[in-house]
């Protein structure tokens, strides 16, 4: 079934979505650290948004703390 997967755990620091049928990327975004977590996923008045955390200095991450949220259209 076709579907969306969120990935931002790279050391790279980009925060990808990849067609889930295919892996193609879809979209991606350049964090302004690494982010060695999972996205979470939430809902605000029927909008949808996918958040994730970077930084936080471990695995040689840029310093620093960050939530970096986007809205799902």
């Amino acid at each position: 079934e076709n579907g969306l997967l969120f990935i931002g755990a790279t050391r790279d620091g980009y925060f990808r979505v990849f067609d889930k049928s295919n892996g193609k990327i879809l979209w991606e975004y350049k964090l302004p650290a690494a982010a060695f977590a999972t996205p979470a996923m939430y809902q605000v008045n029927g909008k949808q948004y996918i958040a994730i955390a970077c930084g936080g200095e471990k695995l040689g991450t840029e310093k620093g703390n960050q939530i970096i949220a986007f809205a799902l259209e």
